[in-house]
């Protein structure tokens, strides 16, 4: 190989070399812009999450408020219950009181 061809083949790979980093720069670019984005959705995405932990903790908090109010509910309709059966037993003995009433203002024959 004469000297000249082996200069023309040196500069060829040369150029080829030089157009290939250029694209590898490009890509690297690329994956610079890629890496940009995809941080910017994981700060999202943590931003998200915390917004959710924070809507959970909300959330929990008025689950515990229902639960308490449930619980007071219970308690009251216990109450009211109770109330019922002292008020019918009561009710009876003044049945009871009054028909013997009856009976002796008006006996049966």
């Amino acid at each position: 190989m004469k000297t000249n061809e082996r200069l023309e083949r040196i500069e060829t790979n040369l150029e080829k070399l030089t157009q290939a980093n250029g694209a590898t720069q490009a890509n690297l670019d690329k994956l610079s812009q890629a890496n940009g984005t995809t941080q910017a959705n994981l700060d999202k995405l943590s931003q998200a999450n915390g917004t959710t932990q924070a809507n959970l903790d909300k959330l929990s908090q008025v689950m515990a408020t229902i639960a308490a109010s449930v619980v007071a509910h219970d308690d009251q309709i216990e109450k009211l219950l109770q109330a019922i059966a002292i008020g019918q037993q009561e009710w009876a003995q003044l049945r009871r009181e009054f028909q013997a009433y009856l009976t002796t203002i008006h006996p049966r024959q």
